[in-house]
């Protein structure tokens, strides 16, 4: 159900907000991944953060660390590959929370991302548990198929 990791955009702790919110906009996602330069994860990026930040007055110039280290004490945004989307759907109610890192605790180097689990996708994801044919993800289709397949009527 998951956006898996190489769809999703990166940029680096010492990046400015101002440029993780542009990788947001022009991407398309709801989510950046954070990674340092030798390929650790640091953290998420998401429109929810760029709302808090321009609600409490924070420079776009800031570093990404720096907004990362305050708001992931905050709230968990973890997931494992396992963990059930009614789990998922509970860490996300619990801690008002649109989107979850999925990390992988057995993977190299420890605990590496997967991919980001949203509220959409849950959505979609349970959903499909209910119906004869899967929801399937516009933007997956497009990028299977090209933008016609996304049209409700072919031209």
């Amino acid at each position: 159900v998951m956006k898996p990791l190489s769809t999703l955009p990166m940029c680096k702790p010492s990046d400015t907000l101002k440029h993780a919110i542009t990788l947001l906009l022009n991407s398309r996602q709801q989510a950046v991944l954070v990674f340092d330069e030798n390929g650790a994860y640091y953290g998420v990026i998401t429109p929810r953060c760029a709302v808090q930040a321009l609600a409490c007055d924070v420079p776009g110039d800031s570093g990404v660390a720096v907004w990362l280290r305050r708001m992931e004490a905050e709230m968990p945004r973890q997931v494992a590959p396992e963990t059930a989307l009614l789990e998922a759907a509970q860490v996300m109610t619990t801690y008002n929370v649109h989107h979850l890192v999925v990390k992988d605790p057995y993977a190299e180097p420890a605990a590496a991302p997967v991919g980001v689990l949203s509220s959409l996708d849950l959505a979609r994801g349970m959903a499909s548990m209910y119906c004869h044919s899967p929801f399937v993800s516009l933007g997956w289709l497009w990028l299977c198929r090209g933008p016609a397949a996304c049209m409700l009527q072919s031209e």
